[in-house]
């Protein structure tokens, strides 16, 4: 059984052992910023709510491959929800700070993740480019550029 105080590596491992608890606690930790930086990114609400939705069908697909360049599955999920946005939003947004609604989660990470979340979100790089260029170690093939389309829910319960 997960628990919310997990850290995200442990949950990420218990997910991708096919434990739907785990990633129904990342959901739960992750899906308001995620939430809140799709509208940031995207024109209407239901481009920014099929973004949310996409971002974690991609992490259900993708959990049992995922590598993650630090502690924090955070940049991992914004990286990811900014592609799903940029592939799906018909008429962007405009210009604007894309964090300016999850300033307080984004002073809670670390430095390396503040510095992933910038570059893949604000900088339009890939997770695991911008990994790289900051030094982080990350397994070849992990990437915030889906390949597929994800499956469209994620639930405690499975359905």
């Amino acid at each position: 059984m997960a628990k919310d105080t997990d850290d995200d590596a442990t949950l990420v491992r218990r997910a991708a052992a096919g434990d739907r608890d785990a990633l129904a606690t990342l959901f739960d930790r992750f899906a308001p910023v995620v939430t809140r930086v799709a509208w940031t990114l995207t024109s209407t609400p239901d481009e920014a709510r099929g973004t949310v939705q996409d971002t974690f069908g991609i992490l259900w697909d993708r959990v049992g491959d995922l590598q993650l360049a630090t502690a924090s599955l955070l940049p991992w999920l914004l990286a990811t929800c900014r592609d799903v946005a940029q592939r799906t939003t018909a008429h962007p947004p405009s210009a604007g700070d894309p964090f300016r609604w999850v300033r307080d989660a984004m002073d809670a990470l670390t430095p390396d993740d503040r510095s992933l979340c910038e570059w893949c979100v604000v900088d339009g790089r890939r997770y695991d480019d911008a990994a790289r260029d900051l030094g982080l170690p990350l397994a070849d093939g992990a990437t915030a550029r889906p390949t597929e389309q994800p499956r469209r829910a994620v639930t405690r319960d499975g359905h």
